[in-house]
């Protein structure tokens, strides 16, 4: 059951405690003057001959009687004094620890106690449990990285917590409270598999890259809309992800949720037909082995029937049917519903984003199912809104994803391991994949640690509906709470969930029969919404299953150990893009 008394007031008069204090530092005091007085003794060369500890010191020294016999009262003095300048500094650090240690905490949080499970101790034997290969390797070899996510500090200690390789993740913060700095970038340092990143800056890209390099895996830039203005080195095959017809269908409604929600009274009809039509195009293009451009110029003219033909060949009568009776509808109606399909692949027309997902002269294809069993990272950029494009990185972190489940799946356990690290920043506005609501709660179990970053509940909630973040939500084993929440009734909620606390309200009296106490108890929240307003950027509340909430000091990258050689790392990939931006501007 859970203890809510960590607040409770003293009971009773407060004078007993008062003369106790009072003789502790009396003690302390006639402490200070016996072994300082015989350390000042024996330095002077009187040898060590302590006199006996107790109040007679005090009625020996007030009769004149000396307590050090033949030593000299200058070094007494100056021993007593030494003694009680260390104790003072010793008792002010103590004070000062003592008063960070209040100050960052909040009565009614988790204690050391409470987050055991995520201390280091607990996090190495999860990760011997959840890895395979961490089995027999000594203790003294296995770094943090090897043992979880860093998430932070418990606050005012220095008490490192992770998460576990099979915990799922979501981050509510918002803009410009340090996500980046404190949340984003740690885990992707120290990922210790395959890492895929999703932003709308190249921020963590110019942070972690060179690092990630030198862990031993190759750096893979998915940049369609040249934020980072570098020459384009890789390419993937978004018609690959089409060859069966479930991906198909996933790729079609990648595409088309990119575009965002229909207003018009149809609306609804015609992203479910345009989704339809679109999945039956992709999937031809892909069984036939036919280039994007043959699929693009399908969209274009309604009168094609090379995607029926296709389809039909390959036994796929239904589909064949369905695609051939779109063109029998009624113009306005076939009109609307090509018109769909033509927004959806709007950005795969324009031939700087169409090049990062067809073959190009030197640039190498990127494969997922490679991927997954690598130690690279895979960095996809893309503007925020950034419309068809968004569609186009959602497609390809799914991908990844999939092929993730898939090697778990054929692995000893049913577990990546090394796991993957999937961290999906500003995922609501270039990542929106479908299904990942539903999907969240397994993968932690086939091994892929999954992070979707978030600016507020709402945005979640405007992603994948009221349902769909609820879904998120509830699926996440860690949950980290940041500055910068303003939605009252989001913070609301996580006030109640947090809970409530015991306070002991004193008063006492005095007359002239003496001091009597009365004391009265009541109940209030640990944090209220303010409180959760006023989150400081360096920290974070966390919120994990089974476990009491607690406040943590998060640790930006800029005070990691490495920190001044990632620093140079920063430096010369920011220096790198304006570079790559001068000259494309020339």
């Amino acid at each position: 059951m859970r203890d809510d008394r960590r607040t409770l007031g003293l009971f009773g008069d407060p004078a007993p405690l008062i003369g106790l204090g009072a003789l502790a530092l009396a003690l302390l005091g006639l402490g200070v003057v016996w072994l300082g007085g015989t350390l000042g003794a024996w330095a002077s060369g009187a040898g060590w001959n302590p006199p006996r500890f107790g109040p007679g010191m005090i009625i020996l020294l007030l009769r004149g009687k000396p307590l050090w016999p033949g030593a000299d009262s200058g070094w007494i003095a100056a021993g007593i004094l030494a003694l009680a300048l260390l104790v003072v500094a010793l008792a002010s650090l103590l004070a000062a620890w003592a008063v960070r240690r209040w100050r960052a905490s909040v009565p009614g949080l988790a204690t050391r106690a409470h987050v055991q499970d995520f201390a280091p101790k607990a996090a190495t034997t999860k990760a011997r449990r959840l890895r395979r290969s961490l089995q027999g390797v000594p203790d003294s070899q296995l770094t943090g990285a090897d043992t979880g996510l860093l998430l932070g500090n418990l606050a005012g200690t220095r008490m490192e917590l992770r998460s576990s390789f099979e915990d799922v993740t979501v981050v509510i913060a918002g803009p410009r409270v340090g996500k980046t700095s404190r949340i984003v970038a740690n885990p992707v340092l120290d990922a210790v598999g395959p890492c895929l990143v999703t932003s709308v800056r190249p921020d963590v890209y110019t942070i972690t890259a060179r690092h990630r390099e030198r862990q031993g895996g190759r750096v893979w830039l998915f940049d369609p809309q040249n934020i980072t203005h570098g020459e384009q080195t890789m390419w993937w095959d978004i018609l690959s992800m089409a060859r069966t017809l479930e991906g198909a269908r996933r790729l079609a409604a990648h595409l088309t949720r990119a575009m965002g929600k229909s207003h018009s009274g149809d609306g609804e009809f015609f992203t479910a037909a345009g989704r339809s039509t679109l999945t039956n195009l992709l999937h031809a293009a892909a069984l036939d082995n036919r280039p994007l451009a043959d699929m693009l110029n399908w969209t274009s003219d309604q009168r094609d029937r090379t995607a029926v033909y296709i389809l039909r060949g390959h036994g796929l009568q239904a589909m064949a049917d369905a695609l051939e009776r779109m063109t029998k509808l009624a113009q306005e109606t076939q009109d609307g519903v090509y018109e769909h399909v033509r927004q959806a692949v709007a950005s795969l027309y324009d031939p700087d984003i169409a090049a990062w997902v067809t073959p190009q002269p030197g640039a190498e294809e990127f494969d997922p199912a490679a991927f997954v069993e690598s130690k690279d990272t895979l960095y996809m950029l893309s503007k925020e809104g950034g419309g068809g494009a968004s569609g186009i990185l959602a497609a390809l972190t799914d991908a990844c994803l999939d092929a993730g489940v898939r090697l778990a799946e054929a692995s000893r356990g049913g577990r990546m391991d090394p796991p993957l690290l999937a961290m999906l920043d500003e995922a609501a506005n270039i990542c929106r994949i479908e299904d990942l609501p539903n999907k969240y709660s397994i993968f932690g179990g086939f091994g892929l640690n999954v992070t979707t970053v978030l600016q507020s509940y709402d945005q979640g909630a405007d992603a994948w509906g009221r349902e769909g973040m609820k879904k998120l939500w509830g699926a996440a084993t860690v949950k980290l709470l940041g500055a910068g929440m303003d939605d009252y009734r989001f913070l609301d909620e996580l006030s109640h969930l947090v809970g409530m606390r015991a306070i002991v309200e004193q008063s006492f009296t005095t007359s002239g029969g003496g001091t009597s106490s009365t004391h009265s108890r009541r109940r209030e929240r640990i944090m209220d919404a303010a409180e959760f307003r006023e989150l400081d950027k360096k920290q974070a509340l966390l919120l994990a299953t089974a476990t009491r909430p607690a406040l943590l000091d998060l640790q930006a990258w800029y005070e990691r150990p490495d920190a001044e050689q990632l620093q140079k790392d920063k430096d010369l990939m920011e220096r790198r893009i304006e570079e790559q931006a001068a000259a494309a501007r020339r």
